[in-house]
């Protein structure tokens, strides 16, 4: 019977050691084990704090994380009069259909493929250039800002009207119509605007008279040498023009940036910065194993905007001598000592067990 009761508690230290080793695992590694459909109110999904704090609100029960119930349930988001300035994680609310900006800090708005979004108030940013409709399939109005930023849409959202009191009232539309254009017999391109834009944005346009639109069948005609066509849209409520711009061929070029040093030696691999026509990118300021960053060649700028020319940006380092092997200094991770140490502790437990129970076998 006492050797019996051995056996078992030999059988449970062992298990025990197992399960210490293969099925605990570190804290740092908790959020990653909750299911996919739990979003964690954390500076990786809301990096902006306002934004964040905001986003509280809707956590009901407090356990810090969004539910499905949670999610499905917001569809008004209103963060006008605050100093948010990026609103990075606002595509996890996919039932939102109304969101208002107006009087913050944001930069850039991408709201592509937010297919039940309907309303987006976003005036007096003075902030704001660039804004991503496109796929918001059935977004109706977005309420002007006062910098006529650059608005992409897709063909065939035939309900936005964009600003619903000024029809021309619109920024800087560009509508992407490759794929959906013929050939005439001039070679010209053509395209029924019925089926990329709404009555009320073809009626703006109808009103400038432009050659090569024809207004008894609402087809547009760009010549066949284009790759993109700019129209005027008119005078907005501020007095200041508008225009769209109508993509018909070609694909936009990478900006390449090169890492050089002072005597334009490479330093490290050339990186191709991408994007839609019209998207402002930078140049990534990496930090390089022996070097620090100087300037821009010519004094240029960083930033660039994609077009379909190549174009090029050289940031020019300088040596600080010697370089360091980072991996020599090196840190570990965070979670990594503790897991080694408990590994261990597993590895001791199990030899022990087995050590005591082959001695008390051969007892």
């Amino acid at each position: 019977m006492k050797k019996h009761t051995y056996l078992v508690f030999y059988a449970f230290i062992i298990i025990f050691s197992l399960l210490t080793i293969f099925l605990i695992p570190p804290k740092f590694l908790a959020d990653s084990l909750l299911i996919d459909t739990d979003i964690p109110i954390n500076s990786i999904n809301f990096p902006d704090n306002a934004f964040r704090a905001y986003i509280q609100k809707f956590d009901t029960n407090q356990d810090g994380y969004l539910s499905v119930d949670e999610l499905n349930s917001i569809d008004t988001i209103k963060l006008s009069d605050s100093d948010i300035k990026d609103i990075t994680g606002i595509k996890l609310f996919k039932n939102l259909k109304m969101l208002d900006i107006q009087h913050t800090k944001i930069t850039n708005l991408d709201l592509q493929n937010m297919k039940k979004l309907t309303n987006v108030e976003y005036t007096n940013n003075s902030s704001l250039t660039t804004l991503d409709f496109r796929h918001c399939d059935n977004l109706v109005t977005a309420h002007h800002s006062e910098n006529n930023e650059t608005v992409y849409i897709s063909a065939g959202m035939l309900r936005f009207v964009g600003c619903p009191y000024v029809p021309e009232h619109t920024g800087h539309l560009i509508i992407d119509l490759r794929g959906l254009t013929s050939i005439d017999d001039n070679g010209n391109k053509t395209c029924d605007l019925t089926k990329v834009i709404s009555p009320t944005l073809i009626k703006v346009f109808k009103e400038q008279g432009h050659p090569g639109f024809d207004p008894s069948s609402n087809t547009l005609s760009i010549p066949r040498n284009e790759t993109s066509s700019d129209y005027s849209a008119g005078i907005d409520g501020n007095n200041k023009a508008t225009s769209w711009t109508f993509i018909t061929d070609g694909i936009p070029a990478p900006v390449t940036v090169h890492y050089v040093d002072g005597e334009g030696k490479t330093i490290h691999f050339d990186e191709n910065l991408t994007g839609y026509y019209g998207q402002k990118v930078s140049a990534n300021i990496m930090d390089i194993n022996g070097y620090r960053f100087k300037k821009v060649k010519n004094d240029a700028s960083k930033d660039a905007t994609i077009s379909y020319n190549k174009q090029e940006i050289t940031l020019i380092y300088e040596k600080l001598g010697e370089s360091v092997n980072k991996s020599d200094t090196c840190l570990p991770q965070t979670g990594t000592q503790s897991t080694v140490l408990m590994d261990l502790f597993g590895l001791l437990l199990i030899c022990a067990s087995a050590s005591i129970f082959i001695s008390q076998k051969h007892y």
